[in-house]
């Protein structure tokens, strides 16, 4: 079964804290990416600069200045190396996000895009599973092997092994 590790790329564009909005935004055009991570000199991310924050500057052509550390996003999704295929559906469909850096040990080490899922996923010879699909066969064994005991007391079931 495929992992992140199989798909991610490792040349990733990354920016600095310190980098300019205007810079931010002549490499998300020049390169054609959707934004990037936001990294310390050690590699550490610290955040995410997307199109949409960098769209501010259409309305503020002096922001142009600002550090990318002012308008880029800390609370990141990652995934790890070892993350499943699924799991990072999973996360692009929850979190609407284009991209998805890869981190061990708080270190980037490469980024995912729904592209690069895309691009994998429409070569495979069979769809990809949910999580619980792969597990509902051994539910099945555990429910089967586990008395169930509900009262009708004020709603509430109660369970006993």
């Amino acid at each position: 079964m495929s992992t992140i590790s199989d798909i991610m790329q490792t040349d990733v564009i990354a920016f600095q804290p310190e980098d300019t909005l205007g810079f931010a935004i002549a490499t998300v055009c020049d390169r054609q990416i959707s934004g990037g991570p936001v990294v310390s000199e050690d590699g550490t991310l610290l955040g995410v600069i997307s199109e949409f924050a960098l769209m501010d500057v259409l309305f503020d052509p002096k922001l142009k200045d600002a550090p990318v550390s002012q308008y880029m996003t800390e609370d990141v999704y990652t995934l790890s190396k070892d993350d499943s295929l699924t799991q990072a559906i999973h996360m692009f469909v929850l979190y609407l996000v284009r991209r998805l850096p890869v981190v061990e040990n708080k270190k980037l080490v490469g980024i995912v895009s729904r592209r690069d899922l895309l691009n994998q996923c429409s070569q495979l010879e069979q769809p990809l599973l949910e999580p619980l699909q792969e597990f509902m066969p051994q539910l099945l064994k555990v429910a089967q092997a586990t008395r169930l005991d509900c009262e009708d007391t004020d709603d509430v079931g109660l369970l006993e092994n």
